[in-house]
């Protein structure tokens, strides 16, 4: 699949072409920058559901700055809400990310505006700081800190609390 063609079927008018090529794109790891800019684009304005899935999977698969970019459009989505896989799937893509590239993922949550969106206050806010806090280090500790100062509301303050002390649910002190 060469860029060329690649970047004609991001365009085309069929949902599966679309979604066969971010299929075969995500399987390279890697691609060109006319490609990722189509594939951020596109993430903003697909209105199939199946393409939006199919977006979230592929994007795990590419480097941190185009994934999240690709998540960031897919929150946008809040038709999304009532699916069953989306929301998981745009987690899993975030998760992806949290370790190596964990300075992208607070980057990610420094526009206040994402904050308020309802697939990031139901599905990423708690998930992301409970990822933190159970890995414990003193590094993930610290972007839980990070997570709570960027917080715009008390609300996503409150969110990223409960998500915090789920982490440690069960846990003993001693």
């Amino acid at each position: 699949l060469s860029d060329t063609a690649a970047l004609k079927q991001l365009d085309h008018e069929d949902t599966y072409v679309r979604l066969w090529t971010v299929r075969l794109l995500g399987d390279r790891n890697k691609v060109s920058a006319p490609i990722q800019e189509k594939l951020i684009a596109l993430a903003a304005r697909e209105s199939y559901a199946e393409v939006r899935s199919q977006l979230a999977c592929s994007a795990r698969r590419l480097p941190a700055d185009v994934c999240l970019a690709i998540v960031r459009n897919l929150v946008n989505h809040s038709e999304d809400m009532s699916d069953l896989h989306i929301p998981l799937l745009l987690w899993w893509a975030m998760e992806s990310k949290a370790g190596d590239n964990r300075p992208d993922v607070v980057r990610f949550f420094q526009e206040a505006a994402v904050w308020d969106l309802p697939l990031v206050e139901t599905h990423l806010l708690g998930k992301i700081i409970r990822r933190y806090a159970l890995a414990g280090t003193r590094q993930d500790l610290q972007t839980c800190a990070q997570l709570l100062m960027l917080a715009p509301k008390k609300k996503h303050q409150q969110t990223l609390i409960a998500g915090f002390e789920k982490a440690y649910a069960g846990r003993s002190l001693a």
